[in-house]
């Protein structure tokens, strides 16, 4: 049986070191196999099921990444950093949904850690924009570590952030046509 330790290792061994050297030829990544299934057991959907799912992801991140860019409500700076990191695991996953990521498989291999996302969306031809990926490191360490629910004394500026979100839904739209045409 897998213990939570070598879990944990594993995904340390698919993380990079550093978030700005993130590129197309970042790292390979193999499928975990699941501890109490063979590999023919490997938990599969269908090219439908993943496209629906795809869909699913998709439509939420655009929905967290609107709600991240209106000034409805007292939604603070950080907690508008926060919705839009839960935007781009979302909308990170459905690409790799897409491509054939079971539910289960992301669990494994990404949880939270938007790094990993990113590395193996691009692995599958997904480009991150460049221009977006300020945004990713600063809100990377915290969204994977919960330190959003924590006191922190890090500054969110407004402005990048404000500057980030339309490049973003034009992002999260070309990945919403690229799941729409896909058959």
């Amino acid at each position: 049986m897998e213990t939570r330790s070598q879990r944990w290792r594993e995904r340390q061994a698919l993380r990079p070191h550093d978030l700005t050297v993130i590129g197309p030829t970042a790292c390979a990544v193999e499928v975990i196999e699941h501890p109490h299934r063979s590999p023919s057991q490997e938990t599969t959907m269908s090219r439908t099921d993943g496209r629906a799912y795809a869909r699913h992801l998709i439509d939420t991140a655009q929905h967290f990444l609107q709600s991240a860019g209106t000034d409805a409500g007292p939604m603070t700076t950080e907690q508008r950093y926060y919705w839009t990191a839960i935007s781009i695991e979302l909308a990170l996953k459905a690409w790799l949904s897409l491509h054939g990521f079971t539910d289960d498989r992301l669990r494994r291999t990404v949880g939270h850690d938007l790094a990993i996302a990113r590395n193996l969306a691009n692995n599958e031809g997904l480009a991150f924009p460049d221009a977006a990926g300020p945004v990713l490191a600063l809100v990377h360490p915290f969204y994977m570590q919960g330190g959003f629910r924590r006191p922190n004394d890090v500054e969110w500026p407004a402005a990048l952030l404000a500057q980030t979100l339309p490049i973003l839904t034009t992002f999260y739209g070309a990945i919403s046509d690229t799941i729409a045409t896909t058959p």
